[in-house]
């Protein structure tokens, strides 16, 4: 996938099962539609035989909130929002101690709302890095 391909997927169920497998480090099983992937294996709420449903990532802010927490194990973060309405939210990521944190992300992409931008910036971090 593409930093275009990245910035075309809009916010949706695509873009949270693409946040959750690549990001967030949820599985497909073989019979589960794309609305439910399984946590990761090491996740203490994970129980064997259940379906879970992927978290609302791209357009809930506190969804998206659990994708910060989590890149911001091994990135530095810088979310903005419009100067004037009606431009885009900005996210953007940077690696801890690899290039230094100077302000300007590594890894920074806009979003009507807030939750894709950072949705996108994660996805295209992990895509990148």
């Amino acid at each position: 996938m593409t930093k275009d391909e990245v910035l075309n997927v809009e916010a949706g169920r695509e873009m949270d099962a693409l946040v959750a497998e690549r990001v967030m480090g949820w599985s497909r099983s073989r019979w589960a539609p794309i609305d439910s992937l399984l946590p990761p294996k090491d996740d203490k709420k994970r129980i064997e035989g259940h379906t879970y449903y992927v978290p609302l990532f791209s357009t809930d802010i506190a969804a998206a909130w659990e994708v910060v927490e989590e890149m911001n194990k091994t990135y530095h973060w810088r979310i903005s929002s419009p100067f004037i309405p009606g431009e885009p939210y900005f996210a953007g990521l940077t690696p801890h101690g690899v290039t230094g944190w100077n302000g300007c992300p590594d890894y920074e992409m806009p979003g009507d709302i807030v939750s894709l931008a950072i949705c996108r910036a994660a996805l295209l971090a992990k895509l990148e890095g």
